[in-house]
């Protein structure tokens, strides 16, 4: 039996999701928790990304808004992602996201 390379993505995320803490996966055994810049630009990176991991993807930019937006911004266009990187931070639901950036950088 052949392992399903997108499943088996999916489930990685799955669980790093359940390591920053998502509620949404709490269910899950978590392993060692990853930084929430990689693992937002992993989700990135997946062809067919489950819709349940997608919906997890604000809640992870919401709950790090201190996350390293440089490098998450420069691996993204290394890796020609930049546009699912915009369309996830302009997701109405991360606006406190932005609001939140340029109150820090003021």
């Amino acid at each position: 039996m052949k392992c399903n390379t997108q499943s088996v993505e999916n489930d990685r995320l799955a669980s790093d999701l359940a390591a920053l803490g998502y509620p949404g996966f709490s269910y899950l055994t978590a392993c060692s928790k990853r930084n929430p810049a990689e693992v937002v630009l992993s989700a990135l990176q997946v062809a067919n990304l489950e819709s349940r991991l997608a919906e997890a993807l604000p809640w992870v930019l919401l709950q790090y808004p201190d996350l390293d937006w440089k490098w998450l911004v420069s691996q993204a266009k290394a890796n020609e992602l930049q546009n699912k990187l915009g369309f996830l931070t302009n997701d109405p639901s991360c606006a406190n996201i932005k609001r939140a950036r340029v109150e820090s950088s003021s």
